[in-house]
């Protein structure tokens, strides 16, 4: 059940997208079906960045641990 819920409110949020996008500019129909996964996953490394500075933990990029200033 929570799938079908969550599967309606997908296809409404890109149909929204699709109805906006017209007004907006000329996005092709695949960016605008991912948009809603692309910003999740934008989101979750944002927050996640975000929260690793904030409690000073080790940050590993490429392998290098990157020192946080103060």
């Amino acid at each position: 059940l929570h799938i079908v819920i969550f599967l309606f409110l997908y296809a409404l949020w890109v149909l929204e997208l699709f109805r906006i996008s017209y007004k907006i500019g000329h996005f092709k129909k695949y960016a605008l079906i991912g948009f809603p996964v692309y910003m999740a996953m934008f989101l979750l490394v944002f927050i996640l960045s975000l929260l690793k500075k904030l409690l000073r933990l080790n940050v590993v990029w490429k392998g290098r641990k990157i020192k946080l200033e103060k």
